[in-house]
């Protein structure tokens, strides 16, 4: 998963809950998906009468499985109390924010000007689309009668308290699994990991070994490489263990190289199979194969079918 996967799974999940209305089946499973969770983890149970913004918000991070990663609680203060010790929290009214972010502010502040003694951090959403100079965020419990809403604001108001910005980077990489390194080792020693495409012959290997460690058979790396005899393959030469096809190669190239081009049993030092003379055309199926850095594509020159490097063909 990447960091923009994960934004906009917040994003999704909280979206799906707009309309939603006191005491709705949005609101209650809301408050199911608080409750669930806070029970499991020693927390305070919700009710339907309660303020439910902050509830609204962490039933997302919740349901997108990133709980142990940002702030959760039913209140806006502890929230921010919470980010403030991730280093998560940014106290800047001009602050630009990104999708999945979450702002912090007075429910019913107005919209120019901090009025002193009002409460200005008791209201949260998160953020959901970002303009120019706003941004659209989706509430729990706003307006009156309170729902769930998508409400665009401007930034750098000034009765905005802050803002919670989680490390989705780092937290998107904690959520993907890290896949363990899957090899075979035959009984003649070769090693291949899984997911390979290509192998280079060592000294002692035969096609068979080399089939089995790849978990293929003898016949498909044949007719991958254009081996004739399945006993005469050499120290250093690379055999290809999967057909790699790309369309983007899947076409007509003219040959570039003034000397004409050579078409070779295999990349990069195969015997030559003939030549394609400069400014003369030859056809890919899609196969390629990427040595040194250089890609060689599978072409065909009339009657003649091989490898030759795409460094010369346009």
């Amino acid at each position: 998963m990447t960091e923009s996967e994960l934004r906009k799974s917040v994003v999704s999940i909280v979206t799906k809950w707009v309309g939603g209305k006191q005491g709705s089946s949005i609101h209650k499973e809301i408050m199911k998906i608080w409750n669930d969770y806070a029970k499991k983890h020693g927390l305070p149970q919700a009710y339907e009468s309660y303020a439910w913004c902050a509830e609204t918000a962490s039933a997302a991070m919740i349901k997108a499985g990133i709980a142990e990663y940002v702030p959760i609680s039913l209140s806006c203060g502890q929230l921010i109390e919470q980010a403030k010790k991730l280093g998560i929290w940014v106290e800047d009214d001009a602050h630009k924010p990104k999708i999945g972010d979450e702002v912090i502010y007075g429910w019913d502040a107005p919209k120019t000007g901090d009025a002193p003694g009002k409460n200005y951090h008791d209201h949260v959403g998160i953020v959901v689309s970002v303009g120019k100079n706003t941004f659209s965020v989706v509430e729990g419990n706003a307006g009156t009668p309170s729902q769930v809403k998508k409400i665009q604001r401007d930034v750098d108001l000034r009765y905005i308290s802050g803002f919670i910005c989680p490390d989705y980077k780092t937290i998107a990489k904690k959520l993907t699994p890290t896949e363990a390194k899957q090899t075979t080792t035959t009984t003649t020693g070769i090693t291949i990991a899984k997911g390979t495409t290509t192998y280079t012959v060592k000294k002692g290997d035969t096609l068979s070994a080399i089939a089995k460690a790849a978990g293929t058979t003898v016949a498909k790396l044949k007719a991958l490489n254009n081996i004739k005899n399945a006993n005469l393959i050499r120290t250093g030469q690379l055999i290809q263990l999967v057909e790699q096809k790309d369309d983007k190669y899947k076409k007509t190239w003219t040959v570039i190289a003034r000397a004409g081009l050579n078409i070779r049993t295999e990349p990069p030092s195969g015997s030559i199979l003939g030549a394609i003379p400069y400014e003369k055309t030859c056809s890919c199926d899609g196969q390629h194969k990427k040595v040194g850095g250089v890609v060689w594509l599978h072409v065909t020159y009339g009657k003649i079918t091989g490898w030759s490097s795409s460094e010369y063909l346009q």
